[in-house]
């Protein structure tokens, strides 16, 4: 019965170890935003509903939005002809 219990002591700080070592890692890769107002953002959120005034949003469904210089040069590629039989 003591090794029944051993083993589950084990199996519970092994899984917090885990666990720890999980949201180490997520905290680490997680972007931080800070927006300011009058910052230019976009927006994610297919059923907003937008009412006339102000509206809060959580962070996590805003992108900066950065205005950068039109691309100047274009490409354009020639694909050849296909005939299908």
């Amino acid at each position: 019965m003591n090794d029944l219990k051993e083993i589950r002591s084990y199996a519970y700080e092994s899984s917090q170890i885990y666990k720890e070592t999980m949201k180490h890692w997520h905290d680490r890769h997680i972007n931080q935003c800070e927006f300011q107002e009058g910052d230019l953002v976009l927006l994610f959120n297919s059923r907003l509903k937008l009412f006339p005034g102000t509206f809060k949003v959580h962070g996590s469904r805003l992108k900066h939005y950065l205005v950068g210089d039109p691309i100047e040069e274009k490409v354009s590629y020639n694909l050849p002809d296909v005939v299908f039989p």
